[in-house]
């Protein structure tokens, strides 16, 4: 009975951190968030920091034009800066942070219209201190707006 019991406590605390946060996003809070988002990775502890991508990167430049052939390009400059917050002091940062980024285009300027385009999954490295030049470019040029959406997810 002993083994049955043990059998099941193990079961469930590996069920317990085998789980990942999942972030949806709500519609109506689209229009709020910028152009640069961070999802949050499944590491998160919010009593002593919460391992949450913007503790660790800024984004040094956001902006959006078009290309010659009238397709919208959104470039994003990330930079790993490491950790800034009291909370994450006492950690010790990696010298690389991987993360995925990928890039949604609208139809219209904001995040409340139709998905037009999206980007794969691209995954990047990126060592302390250095920064990234992440480039996105939507082949539709009906494309009014855009969205990069940064984390582990």
């Amino acid at each position: 009975m002993k083994f049955f019991s043990f059998a099941f406590i193990f079961a469930a605390v590996l069920m317990l951190f085998g789980c990942r946060a999942v972030y949806k996003a709500n519609r109506a809070d689209a229009d709020t968030e910028g152009t640069v988002v961070f999802v949050r990775p499944s590491k998160f502890f919010p009593f002593f920091g919460s391992y949450s991508l913007s503790d660790f990167v800024e984004i040094t430049y956001d902006r959006c034009l078009r290309n010659d052939a009238g397709q919208l390009v959104a470039e994003v400059g990330i930079r790993y800066r490491g950790p800034v917050q009291f909370s994450n002091w006492t950690s010790k940062a990696p010298a690389t942070i991987t993360m995925k980024v990928r890039s949604n285009f609208f139809s219209g300027p904001d995040a409340n219209s139709p998905i037009v385009y999206e980007t794969n999954d691209r995954e990047i490295v990126i060592s302390r201190g250095q920064t990234y030049a992440y480039r996105a470019v939507c082949p539709d040029t009906k494309a009014q707006g855009y969205r990069v959406i940064l984390g582990d997810y």
